[in-house]
């Protein structure tokens, strides 16, 4: 049987950390030899003690970061994997330059478009391409990311796999009861978003979409981050900010998705929005912008991923796509939703069919077609 290695720079929240920890929980249950290695012991996701865990540090910072490479070399001789699978920079970088002390299988984990997120540095983007030359295999989450950057990399070897929905922990989870402060957040029909709270995540138009509506509901919006205190603000400029409730990270975000009427996704950009599948599997109708990219091969798969609305709504197979950057857009499909209740029911149905295409069994099934033939 194969040894599986995961290296990831730490378990804060965030889609590659969730996606990595699930995929080690699930190889468990498929009895198979993983263990999962942070370069920081930082944890928001509570991890299935049956994963064996491994920190290298306790926090990374410019002064330890390379003594991580020795500590992985370290860890690589202990644990002696044949298959080492990293993802986010740091662990990549990690993984690929000391391939030359252990040299086994290097799989790159490729979440986001590496060249959009590094375009005001492309010293850095050079030496990461350069870098990549190491690898045995890229396994990119998403058509859109691979299509993005398939002339940028040196790939020899890839496949494409989404990130995936622990549908078992979703089901059980959903239905843990919500405090009574959060229970009246809910008491009325209400739109629902999470993620960091970033320029990345779109929040501002999803507010300004918000304050056009004249119906009586909320907006519940779940995370933390650096735009916190002036997406408050822009809400309070707005005259909605009694209506609007910033509730920060959860642990259990589905008992939250549970409660909620719609999910809306304002994001101008990203890797594949893993939120989108988990929101699904609660079963509740999906509006998101239509960026790159994720969002049209979640909602549209039968499209064409390249092609992008530049304005108003698409109503598509499996949800509502708006423009990106265009709250008009954005409050068209929330009152559409909001008027048309048979519309509601349709992609509530939609939606939970559409996740039991996430589930992590199909990614563990393309690791042993891929990469144990070759051990």
């Amino acid at each position: 049987m194969a040894k599986y290695l995961f290296l990831i720079d730490n378990l804060k929240g965030g889609g590659a950390e969730k996606a990595f920890k699930i995929i080690t929980e699930r190889m468990m249950d498929f009895n198979m030899d993983a263990t999962l290695v942070l370069l920081e012991n930082q944890l928001d996701y509570e991890l299935d003690s049956r994963v064996p865990l491994i920190a290298l540090n306790e926090k990374i910072n410019k002064f330890n970061f390379f003594m991580s490479a020795f500590k992985f070399v370290k860890t690589l001789k202990e644990v002696k994997p044949d298959i080492i699978i990293s993802t986010n920079s740091k662990s990549n970088i990690v993984s690929l330059i000391t391939k030359s002390f252990y040299p086994t299988m290097r799989v790159v984990n490729v979440q986001v478009d590496l060249k959009s997120n590094y375009k005001s540095h492309p010293i850095y983007f050079a030496f990461l391409r350069e870098l990549f030359k190491k690898a045995d295999w890229f396994y990119f989450i998403s058509r859109g990311i691979y299509d993005n950057l398939k002339h940028e990399l040196p790939i020899n070897k890839y496949f494409i796999a989404y990130n995936p929905v622990n549908l078992k922990e979703v089901a059980e989870k959903k239905e843990e009861p919500l405090s009574p402060e959060h229970q009246e957040m809910f008491k009325k029909f209400t739109y629902i978003t999470i993620g960091r709270l970033t320029k990345q995540k779109g929040q501002k138009y999803l507010l300004k979409a918000f304050s056009k509506i004249e119906d009586d509901c909320n907006l519940v919006i779940v995370g933390t981050g650096e735009l916190e205190k002036e997406l408050k603000a822009y809400a309070k400029e707005l005259k909605i900010d009694k209506k609007v409730f910033f509730i920060g990270f959860q642990k259990n975000p589905f008992k939250f998705l549970n409660n909620a009427d719609v999910f809306v996704f304002s994001s101008l950009w990203e890797g594949f929005g893993n939120v989108l599948p988990e929101a699904m599997a609660c079963g509740l109708p999906i509006i998101s912008t239509d960026c790159n990219s994720g969002p049209r091969e979640i909602l549209a798969p039968k499209s064409d991923v390249e092609y992008k609305i530049e304005k108003s709504i698409e109503l598509a197979e499996y949800g509502i796509l708006t423009a990106v950057e265009d709250s008009d857009a954005l409050y068209e499909a929330m009152e559409l939703l909001y008027d048309h209740e048979n519309l509601m029911e349709k992609y509530k149905e939609r939606s939970l069919k559409r996740a039991n295409d996430y589930s992590a069994k199909t990614i563990i099934e393309k690791f042993k077609k891929y990469f144990e033939k070759n051990v």
